[in-house]
Parts: structure tokens; sequence; C-alpha cells
């Protein structure tokens, strides 16, 4: 299929609410798209999902009540909109579209439907009437899930409300660090962001590399926490959310793979994920388990702990823009429940002096500062807040750090090291 036809069969598959982007999209890459369109398949997936409130908004502009689209017109919609709108592509490009509707009766109703946007707009945002209300407008414009909107607006402000949104619509490059465990030699150059850290410039030729473990690709922000853990050599380290593995091997790396580190996943297929990229890397780990992490057990006490915990994903949306549309108050005291239960059972893991790292890619408070004080409240643990690295200093806030995405650190974390009173 072409790649009008595959983005068509991708929308009319695809639920936001359900269904995690990254998989699915990585599907399509593998069996149906070919190389020379790979890219733009891939960017116009991820801007249509990125924009999806908007362009359904978009649609509704001559829709008369009580009318639907079909399941399939709408896909078509999705795409051709977005293409005119934020490709810029010209108007003739309705045909082309309309063209691709399995419904031959549809396919009136969606040149009329097109042409009649294109003719109250002629295609540009700024000539679309967007909700009066300042909220309504953001979540619209950004296309954010209202309540979401409206809870971040009452802890940050409009104004800040609206940066935040900016910042995580927009593209975020990756980092990646070379393996030095490996005797091949990693051919890829980038601009050092940190030291050992480098800015990925060639995305086809970083893939190559990564899938042949001569670097392993990350988010900037995702080195916070184990700055944070300050890992020394020899001490024994357990990581109990392991998967997919890099921050196991940061840790590993830190200590120039002189220190007794075990991982975890409790999740069978990311547990085979681990295990695939701790080979592929050649880093020794002590012990590769797949236990629920409420109950993982051990007759050794850790030096530390280190959770980067299952949680709402809110920081990583530049990233995964689906996120935004499964973020309901349900699953965040879910997710809490579990957050609180891993560090519950860290605290008997750890030696008298140990420490627990936690971590979330996350910036909602619910998943930080009501889990700390939760925790609190049912151990001898407390967030110790004496010992923080002082390139971690501007990121603290009371007995916790917390990353909002911005322009240095586009993807956001929450983290906070617990140790027994």
């Amino acid at each position: 299929m072409n790649e009008r036809e595959a983005l068509t069969a991708f929308f009319d598959e695809f639920n936001p609410e359900r269904d995690n982007l990254n998989e699915f999209r990585e599907r399509y890459l593998e069996n149906f798209i070919s190389a020379p369109v790979k890219r733009s398949f891939y960017s116009s997936v991820t801007g249509i999902i990125r924009n999806l409130i908007l362009l359904e908004y978009i649609m509704e502009i001559p829709l008369k009540k009580g009318q639907k689209l079909s399941k399939n017109s709408r896909s078509i919609m999705l795409c051709a909109l977005y293409d005119i709108f934020f490709n810029v592509k010209p108007h003739h490009v309705v045909n082309e579209w309309v063209e691709l509707s399995r419904i031959k009766k549809d396919k009136g109703f969606l040149n009329f439907m097109l042409r009649e946007i294109l003719r109250q707009t002629d295609g540009k945002i700024e000539n679309c009437e967007l909700p009066k209300n300042k909220i309504r407008e953001m979540a619209t414009r950004y296309s954010f899930p209202i309540d979401f909107t409206v809870a971040l607006s009452e802890e940050m402000n409009k104004s800040k409300t609206e940066e935040l949104f900016i910042t995580l619509n927009a593209e975020t490059p990756s980092v990646f660090m070379e393996n030095r465990f490996k005797k091949e030699m990693c051919p890829l150059k980038g601009k050092e962001v940190y030291p050992g850290i480098f800015e990925i410039e060639e995305h086809e030729q970083a893939r190559k590399a990564a899938a042949n473990g001569l670097i392993v690709i990350f988010e900037k922000t995702s080195l916070l926490p184990v700055l944070l853990l300050d890992p020394q050599k020899n001490e024994r380290i357990l990581d109990l959310c392991s998967a997919p593995g890099n921050k196991a091997f940061m840790i590993y790396s830190a200590c120039g793979g002189k220190i007794d580190i075990t991982v975890n996943e409790p999740e069978s297929r990311r547990f085979e994920q681990l295990k695939k990229n701790i080979e592929n890397w050649e880093i020794k780990v002590s012990g590769a388990f797949s236990v629920d992490g409420r109950t993982f057990a051990s007759h050794m006490p850790f030096d530390a702990v280190f959770i980067d915990a299952p949680c709402s994903n809110s920081g990583v949306i530049s990233k995964r823009p689906d996120v935004k549309y499964k973020l309901k108050a349900g699953g965040i005291s879910k997710l809490q429940r579990l957050q609180v239960d891993l560090i519950l059972n860290a605290e008997r893991l750890i030696k008298k002096e140990g420490r627990i790292i936690y971590a979330v890619c996350s910036f909602l408070k619910e998943e930080i500062k009501d889990v700390i004080a939760e925790v609190e409240n049912r151990s001898s643990l407390f967030a110790d807040n004496a010992n923080i690295p002082a390139q971690l200093e501007k990121f603290r806030e009371d007995n916790y750090l917390r990353i909002i995405p911005n322009a240095e650190f586009p993807v956001g974390f929450s983290m906070a090291v617990f140790r027994r009173r």
C-alpha cells in the first residue's frame, strides 16, 4: 500500500485511549511501509496524534447536527486535514484523499466537507474559530483533554500551562551514550550535551548502531535519576523495574562495570527484551528476574534499590503524544497504589543505611508528592533531601525533585531518595 493508504488504514485501527502508539506505529513501519517513505509516515502519524483534538474540532465545522462520519471517512478526513493544515499541501490534494474512500457514496460527502472547511479557513489554523473560553481554547489548540488542562491551569496558571503545552507538542531530540564494553568502535558523532552524552544527528545510523549494541539511545532527562542514585563501585544495587534496561546500563557504565547489579522486570515480554539488550550490550548482571516488584525477595540486602516505576508517562508526551489521551483520574489512583507498594517492598530489601531511589517519567504531583506522603505515613521511610547532587539542586521542590518539561529538558521527571528514619 502507498503512504496515504497506510495512514488511512492506521487510523481505521488505532485508538489513542487504548493502544500504544510506539508499538502500533512500529508494526506498520516494519510490515507495510517502504523505506523511502518511512520517515514521512512516522512524522505524519505522530503529528496527527499530537493534534488529534484540534483536527477533530476542525472536522466538525461543516457537520450539521446529527450527521456522523463512518470510521473510514473519519480516518481520511484526519489525514487530509493534517496534510493541508500542517504539511501545507496545496488544496488539490483533497481529490487524492477523497479517492481513498472505500464507500462510493461517501466520496461526494467527503469532497464537500473538505472543500467547505477550506472555504471557511483557507487551510490556516489562525482562521479557525476556536472556543472563546481560554481554558477550552488551549485544550483545543494544543489537543489536550479538558480536565487535564483545567487541573494544570489551577496548579501553574494559564500562561505557564500554555508554555508547557507548547513544549509537550514539540519534537524532542534523543541522545545516545557509547557502549564502551563492546570491542567494536561506535561510528556515530554528535554534539556533546553532557559528558559522554551526544545528540543524535543521523537517525537511521543511530538505529543500526543501537541494534548492534554499540550505543544506547534515551532521553536526556533519563540520566538524572542515575545521578541522584550516585552509584559507587562494588555496591550491590537492585533495578526493580528495569526494562528495557537503559538505566541499568547507565548505572553499570558509571562504575566502569565494577558493580553488583541485579535486574528485575515483571512483564514477560519486556523481560525478554531486557535480557536481549543485556546480552547485546555485553554487560554483566548478578541476576535477572521476572517477578512482581511488590513481592520481590532477597536473602542478601542491597545498598540501593532503584525504582523507575510504572506511571502515567505524562513527562514523555513529546515523545508519545498518545499518552495525553490516556490521562484519567482513576488510572492515576491505581498507579499511585502500585508506586507506593513498590517502595514499601523496597524498604525490606535495603541495608540498614541503604537508600531507595524512586523515579517516574511524570511531572504530576499525584505521582510524587502524594506518593511520598503515603509512604511516610505507612513506613519508617522518609524522603531525604539532604544530599542532593549539586547539578540537580535547581529541580528541588520541598523533599523531592521535579522536572517540568522545558526547552532544556523536554521530558518531565519526578524523583526522591528514601531512607529509614
